[in-house]
């Protein structure tokens, strides 16, 4: 009886610390590398396409169209036109997508807590561009969590139709056996039928 006890004295401590801990590692994961890197190329190429947004041709302008509005607006934030200020910002959009995919997981899809941070901690370790890299990010990591959301809603709304099928074949059997009675038979010799 005692184990019993620290054993759900236990679980509730769990649940407790990773309910905060999980999405702390997330958050804390996604700035891991932004002061780190040995090429700057990339960093530096799209600094220029955030600032001079206007000046890309049709091709580039349109293909990472979505990318360019979202780093040329944090290009107008307090150090959003350094290096490391960029990619703190854009660190950010990172670590916010992977908490709010972990938060649906777990509240809205009801997927255990340590299979979504484990799903969450995968997706932003291969994250392989650098920080500043928004048309990776957006495309690749947003467009999956978009999709994954959808997929989840799709299937819940596929549970909650079978819930209601169920539903109604149990009041379909139901009101048949009332109208059965009615007529003088017995659910017995309804159901024979």
């Amino acid at each position: 009886m005692n184990t019993y006890k620290t054993c759900i004295f236990e679980n509730k401590i769990y649940e407790k610390v990773t309910k905060y801990l999980f999405p702390a590692i997330l958050l804390i994961y996604a700035y891991l590398g932004v002061n780190r890197g040995i090429d700057i190329t990339d960093v530096g190429y799209n600094l220029g396409n955030y600032k001079y947004i206007s000046d890309l041709d049709g091709m580039w302008y349109y293909s990472t169209f979505l990318a360019n509005v979202i780093g040329a607006a944090i290009t107008h934030l307090p150090f959003g036109q350094t290096i490391l200020g960029l990619s703190v910002y854009c660190a950010t959009i990172k670590a916010v997508f992977s908490v709010c995919g972990y938060v649906f997981f777990v509240r809205s899809a009801k997927v255990l807590r340590e299979a979504a941070f484990l799903g969450m901690f995968t997706s932003l370790s291969l994250c392989w561009a650098p920080q500043v890299c928004l048309y990776h990010y957006l495309s690749y990591y947003a467009l999956f969590v978009i999709a994954a959301v959808i997929f989840c809603f799709h299937i819940s709304k596929s549970f909650l139709r079978m819930e209601v099928i169920m539903a109604e074949t149990k009041q379909i059997h139901f009101t048949g056996t009332i109208v059965s009675r009615h007529k003088g038979q017995s659910a017995v010799e309804h159901a024979a039928y």
